[in-house]
């Protein structure tokens, strides 16, 4: 799903001499330029701290969006409230790193995620009555629904990145040449 442009994820690195191509333009150019901690220090760890907390490609990005911001915060920048603290500034930074770093597809699927994240989070606040309790049954079978349709587009889209179920010179597999039949 990436569009991998890091391909390592080594906070001991200087964000900036890992990832070069950041520096020109955008939000980042501007950040990079008016960083006058010795060698782009400070900008650079805003840089990782973004990189671990957006990137698809992150160890950390399959934890909930907030947790992720609170995890990386406390235990890479020394602050567990450094994306609050910080927002004004992240914000413009993070959506021209996701726009850099993922395709329309992946966007779309991202916002998917999210929304499956806030439909969770909203149906485990509803108390569970007699009530709501028909409205509550119907909204988790169709959160399982809506997941495996999600599940199902993204495996597609992985099968299809990796190139599997690909024949040599393009031609379509015979249902018994996949194995199918």
């Amino acid at each position: 799903m990436p569009n991998k442009l890091i391909t390592v994820f080594d906070t001991d690195l200087n964000f900036w001499e890992a990832n070069p191509q950041f520096k020109i333009a955008l939000s980042f150019k501007d950040l990079y330029k008016k960083d006058r901690s010795k060698n782009k220090k400070d900008s650079s760890m805003m840089m990782w701290f973004i990189a671990l907390t957006t990137d698809i490609a992150s160890t950390f990005y399959n934890l909930p969006e907030e947790e992720r911001y609170e995890v990386i915060g406390e235990d890479y920048m020394d602050n567990i409230y450094y994306y609050k603290n910080h927002i004004n500034t992240l914000k413009p930074l993070i959506d021209d790193y996701i726009r850099c770093t993922t395709t329309v597809i992946d966007r779309h699927l991202l916002q998917w995620d999210k929304s499956l994240e806030d439909r969770t989070k909203f149906l485990s606040t509803v108390k569970y009555d007699l009530e709501n309790f028909d409205k509550l049954d119907k909204m988790n079978a169709n959160t399982a629904g809506v997941f495996n349709n999600l599940k199902k587009i993204k495996d597609d889209l992985a099968k299809d990145e990796s190139g599997a179920g690909e024949t040599k010179g393009g031609y379509k597999e015979s249902l018994n040449d996949d194995g199918s039949i």
